[in-house]
C-alpha cells in the first residue's frame, strides 16, 4: 500500500479516497509544473510552454474527474460545494502558471532586472506550492496544526511577493524607456507571475474553511 493510501485509508467510502487521491496528484501537479515555468525562463527554452499546456489539460481532467465523483456522492452534500471549490482553485494555480508561460513566450523581449525579479516571485511561488501539497496532506491525516502551520508560511509568502511586485512597479515607473507595448508586456509578465500566488492562497484558504466544516 502506497502512502498517500495509507493517509486515506481511514475515510469512509472509495468515492472519497479517491476524491483525495485526486487532489494531492493536483497539487503535486501545480508544484511541478511551476517548477517547468522556473526551468522554462532561466533556460529561455520556449518550448516547454507545450508541456506546461498539456499539464494544465491534465489538471482541468482531474478537477472534472473531482466534480464528477463529488456527483456520484463523496462526502455529505453540504462538504461538496467546497471540495468543488477547492479543486477549482488548485486547477486555477496551473491556468495561472500557463498564463505566465504563455505571456513569457509571446514576449519579444524581457529586461533583465525584470525577468530576474520574476524568478524571485517564482521561486518563492514553488516554495509555496510545496507548503500547500504538505498542508494537504496534513489536513488528510488529521494534523490540522501542522495543516494551519503550513497555511501560515502561505499566507507570509503572499505578502512577500506582494511587497516585491510593488518594488518592481516602481522601478517600471521610473523607467525611461517609455514604449507602451514592451512595458505592457513586462507589466503582464509580472502580473501573471504574481497571480499564481493569488490563486495558490484561495485555494490554502479554502482548505482551511473544510477543515473547520468537517469539525462541526
Amino acid at each position: 500500500m502506497g502512502i498517500v493510501s495509507k493517509l486515506l485509508a481511514p475515510f469512509r467510502s472509495t468515492l472519497e479516497n479517491d476524491v483525495f487521491k485526486a487532489l494531492v496528484e493536483l497539487a503535486n501537479l501545480s508544484s511541478t509544473t511551476c517548477s517547468m515555468l522556473i526551468r522554462m525562463i532561466e533556460s529561455d527554452n520556449k518550448n516547454l510552454v507545450r508541456k506546461i499546456s498539456k499539464n494544465e489539460r491534465h489538471g482541468d481532467e482531474i478537477r472534472r474527474n473531482v466534480e464528477k465523483l463529488l456527483f456520484e456522492g463523496a462526502f455529505l452534500p453540504q462538504s461538496r460545494p467546497l471540495f468543488f471549490t477547492l479543486a477549482e482553485r488548485m486547477d486555477s494555480v496551473i491556468d495561472s502558471i500557463e498564463d505566465c508561460a504563455k505571456i513569457y513566450e509571446a514576449a519579444q523581449q524581457i529586461d533583465e532586472e525584470i525577468k530576474r525579479r520574476v524568478l524571485h516571485i517564482l521561486d518563492v511561488t514553488k516554495e509555496a506550492c510545496d507548503c500547500f501539497c504538505d498542508a494537504l496532506l496534513s489536513f488528510f491525516r488529521g494534523d490540522e496544526r501542522r495543516m494551519q502551520e503550513k497555511i501560515a508560511v502561505i499566507n507570509e509568502i503572499e505578502a512577500r511577493i506582494d511587497d516585491v511586485k510593488h518594488e518592481v512597479f516602481k522601478s517600471m515607473v521610473r523607467s525611461r524607456d517609455k514604449c507602451f507595448w514592451k512595458e505592457k508586456c513586462m507589466e503582464d509578465f509580472v502580473d501573471s507571475a504574481e497571480e499564481i500566488s493569488d490563486k495558490l492562497q484561495d485555494a490554502a484558504d479554502t482548505l482551511s474553511v473544510i477543515a473547520a466544516s468537517m469539525k462541526v
